[in-house]
């Protein structure tokens, strides 16, 4: 197998070894087939639950309906003998001091050694494995039941879903049918639906024999965790020492990553506003410190937004105004590089808004890669494989420009193959966006 490989993080290419799913669910059961479009069901968890290892069953929520850019999240439901994943999406811990010890308590973190960002604590994210299902389950949801890899047939980790807090950030699982094909033609691009905080993100498929390309692209990009956003708010002199805020007329806002969920985004296709009781980062949404693997906000006046972070770190979010006075840098920090792993997999992180008070649409930071997920029989014909993440932006000019958002983080690509390609020719991009 050939591959062109371009960017910062692609996982492995493998022969199927220690990475080899442990469990066998029904090899072909849904058949030969001419695939296009999506091909998984994205089942979300509601609430607070807790999935100790060993596990043998849980509570699914919903497929998430279409939204309103035309996002579908799936349309298959689970039935005995279907392969399902698994994945902790968030579950890191952070430090929410507003200094340089904000999110990895750690001075000289970053690649400029200036610390404000990184995690503290992994736990569980990036976690996952595959479960047969026993049980048939709606698309509406239910419990599922099912064997695992683990002892006695349960799970092999543990994973938390937990709503934020005043405390604590939101940590979240998903739940993804995964199809499994005794052979796979493409007949279009593969696309996968955005992360929207509970699920998707995730393009992942099992064929038991030849996945033919047919010269399309399987297409996670910017399908990660979100961007940082501000509206257009006043805008003050530059404040380089502001690291965490609730006060969005002090700063931009944090990209989405590892560690939580903020209140306002951007998801590539419109601003999210999570609402006034939304519980996002402890300590405020706001500030040029990068939680986990998303990027800072811009401080006051008009700073650039932080870059997201994965396999990499993000870039420095660009200086503020002088014009203003203050002293920089202000703005905001990059998301951090997470060593990676065979068992734990991430999507990439959003990057930091910039300070907007003249750009009337706001500054938004750019969405992280998604994640692709293949295990195959051998593979044929040429083919593209994409996880990058989008570019930051600029925002639309009123009487001035403003800081620009952060570029969103790479995603992540896992293709693992149990028999040699050599007549195989892929390309697989994995770079993270500019600043805007």
């Amino acid at each position: 197998m050939r591959a062109l490989l371009s960017g910062l993080f692609l996982v492995i290419l493998a022969l199927r070894t220690t990475a080899q799913v442990a469990v066998c669910g029904t090899p072909g059961i849904d058949g030969p087939a001419n695939a296009a479009a999506v091909i998984n069901s994205y089942f979300a968890i509601n609430g607070n639950q807790s999935v100790p290892a060993g596990s043998t069953s849980l509570v699914l929520g919903a497929v998430p309906a279409t939204d309103a850019s035309g996002n579908t999240y799936g349309s298959i439901a689970i039935a005995p003998g279907d392969l399902v994943l698994i994945i902790q999406m968030q579950d890191a811990d952070i430090t929410t001091a507003n200094s340089d010890l904000y999110g990895g308590n750690s001075a000289t973190g970053g690649p400029d050694g200036l610390g404000g960002t990184g995690y503290t604590a992994l736990n569980s994210t990036g976690r996952y494995e595959y479960l047969v299902a026993t049980n048939s389950v709606a698309l509406t949801g239910g419990t599922l039941t099912f064997r695992a890899g683990g002892t006695g047939g349960g799970t092999v980790f543990g994973y938390v879903n937990q709503d934020g807090t005043g405390t604590v950030s939101q940590k979240r699982f998903q739940v993804v049918r995964v199809p499994q094909y005794s052979n796979l033609t493409l007949t279009s691009d593969l696309i996968c639906p955005p992360w929207n905080g509970s699920a998707g993100g995730v393009l992942a498929f099992d064929v038991a024999g030849s996945f033919n390309f047919g010269g399309f692209t399987v297409n996670a990009n910017a399908r990660g965790f979100r961007g940082g956003y501000q509206d257009q708010a006043a805008s003050g002199a530059n404040v380089s020492t502001t690291y965490v805020t609730t006060s969005l007329t002090e700063s931009s806002g944090k990209g989405e990553n590892i560690a939580g969920t903020p209140r306002y985004m951007w998801n590539g296709f419109n601003p999210v506003d999570l609402g006034a009781t939304w519980n996002g980062f402890p300590g405020g949404d706001f500030g040029r410190g990068a939680p986990g693997n998303g990027g800072g906000g811009g401080n006051d006046h008009n700073a650039g937004g932080g870059g997201g972070g994965n396999g990499g770190a993000g870039g420095v979010g660009g200086l503020g105004w002088q014009g203003a006075g203050g002293t920089n840098p202000s703005g905001g920090r990059p998301g951090v590089g997470i060593p990676q792993a065979l068992g734990r997999l991430y999507l990439g992180g959003g990057g930091g808004g910039g300070d907007a008070n003249n750009a009337t649409t706001g500054v938004r930071g750019g969405v992280g890669g998604g994640l692709v997920i293949m295990n195959v029989g051998n593979i044929v014909g040429a083919g593209t494989i994409t996880a990058n993440g989008s570019d930051g932006e600029p925002g639309v000019f009123g009487s001035a420009p403003d800081g620009a958002g952060g570029g969103g983080g790479a995603g992540t690509i896992f293709v693992n193959a149990s028999q040699p390609s050599p007549t195989a020719n892929l390309t697989l991009q994995a770079n993270g966006g500019r600043g805007g």
